[in-house]
């Protein structure tokens, strides 16, 4: 009840200052709503777009007896995240190499919300993972990308994704399997703008990738409403994101002919991977020396 009266009082007061101003402008009817309720100027959501589940950890992860057994009951019909989750508890997983995400945002203002900038920030670096790796890899191509993150940059940037020429077998061999055929290019908002309006959502297909270091950061959306600045920062609820290189020690080779000569090895303290049956996950013998191929080594 009190707080009825004092949004009514502030209402009728903006009222009799603005008079017949009220409704010729969005500013004033945002200044309204600011005063009836505390309401974001931004709403987001985040989901994680990569279609399989690999999880790698940092070196020296206890694997105990009770996380194998659990690791050992895994099934794939429903519910895999919270099972993982259960396993691994408070530890810190990364993506191998390549973090996709969608990014839905939603202007929550009658004014036009303009996008100035979307970057990763808080970033930290360090060695890439080499404890556990979860290899659940994907049955299907993954989504359509709209934005990238090159986290190797030292301060990285939207860019605009570009094709990898398939003689560029540099880039093919980094990046091209693993990032559906696509690199960082040219800077975003160069060329590009992203206007949010009130309750209409945009969805922003985001890759984010990392081949030297393991990186963790969140994501800062710099945005403009008339000639006032705001940003959010966005994570994965509470905990940054987080991507890491493979720890391949060797690479595939191929024929001229394109016949797979050599599939490429990754070295791990343990590895669980999917079974031929596609059952559940088990755990790999030799972890130091998995054969893991194309497109990741």
């Amino acid at each position: 009840m009190v707080w009825t009266a004092v949004a009514g009082a502030v209402v009728t007061a903006l009222l009799l200052a603005l008079g017949p101003q009220l409704y010729d402008g969005d500013e004033i009817k945002d200044t309204v709503r600011d005063a009836v309720r505390d309401d974001s100027e931004i709403r987001h959501t985040v989901q994680f777009m990569d279609e399989g589940f690999d999880l790698i950890l940092p070196a020296g992860f206890e694997m105990s007896d009770s996380r194998r057994r659990m690791l050992a009951a895994v099934t794939l019909d429903g519910g895999l995240e919270k099972q993982l989750t259960d396993v691994l508890g408070s530890a810190e997983p990364a993506r191998p190499v390549v973090l996709n995400l969608r990014l839905t945002l939603e202007g929550r203002r009658n004014q036009p919300i303009f996008v100035d900038r979307i970057s990763p920030v808080d970033i930290e670096r360090e060695v890439p993972y080499s404890g556990t790796f979860i290899h659940i890899p994907p049955q299907i191509s993954g989504s359509t990308v709209g934005m990238m993150f090159n986290l190797d940059e030292r301060r990285p940037q939207a860019r605009v994704p570009e094709k990898v020429d398939a003689n560029d077998d540099e880039a093919v061999q980094r990046l091209g399997g693993m990032t559906d055929g696509h690199k960082p290019g040219a800077l975003f908002f160069q060329d590009n703008t992203l206007t949010l309006k009130s309750a209409e959502e945009d969805a922003l297909f985001i890759q984010a990738v990392a081949t030297e270091t393991a990186v963790s950061f969140r994501i800062r959306i710099d945005y403009r409403i008339g000639d006032r600045r705001g940003e959010l920062v966005v994570d994965d609820a509470g905990d940054p994101f987080r991507v890491t290189p493979l720890n391949c020690v060797s690479r595939s080779r191929w024929a001229p002919d394109g016949e797979l000569l050599a599939s490429g090895m990754a070295s791990y303290e343990n590895v669980w991977s999917l079974k031929g049956d596609f059952s559940g996950l088990e755990e790999i013998s030799d972890p130091r020396r998995f054969e893991l191929g194309s497109p990741y080594c």
